[in-house]
């Protein structure tokens, strides 16, 4: 019978000698069995550490580059929700046809970010040409783009 053992140190070391005590049936008595000291001898090998210094520029590199990602995508989506907040965007949600839309979007067209939305919204009301006509749903999508962008 055998056991294994994994020994794991820094430094040479003895295991001390063992001794154990046994009933042997042959000779009908208890005998003692006892080892040897064990001198384990651990040598000193210096491990090469190789500085990649070129990987640590290139995480440094990546994690920049996720960081800009990262305030980008929450700028655009703070953006998107505070636009959805206020109250242009609510009444141009709120709109049920063309002359509504056309009437908000006059009204709010400071910046001429509805410049596009409002002259399709005339060709549709005031030319009544077919090939000019545009839906209401694609313009009022089209208007809150806009307010998006301006």
């Amino acid at each position: 019978m055998s056991q294994k053992f994994l020994i794991i140190s820094d430094k040479s070391f003895t295991i001390p000698s063992i001794e154990l005590e046994y009933y042997n049936p042959i000779s009908k008595k208890i005998e003692k069995a006892v080892t040897k000291p064990l001198y384990i001898e651990v040598l000193q090998k210096k491990l090469e550490q190789k500085d990649h210094l070129w990987m640590k520029y290139i995480f440094a590199l990546f994690g920049i580059i996720m960081g800009i990602f990262i305030a980008i995508f929450y700028k655009k989506l703070y953006n998107s929700y505070k636009i959805k907040k206020t109250p242009l965007y609510n009444q141009i949600k709120s709109t049920k046809n063309h002359k509504e839309l056309y009437k908000i979007l006059v009204q709010n067209n400071v910046q001429n970010q509805f410049k596009e939305v409002i002259t399709k919204i005339e060709l549709s009301l005031y030319q009544n040409e077919k090939d000019k006509n545009y839906s209401f749903k694609e313009l009022r999508k089209l208007a809150l783009k806009c307010q998006f962008a301006g």
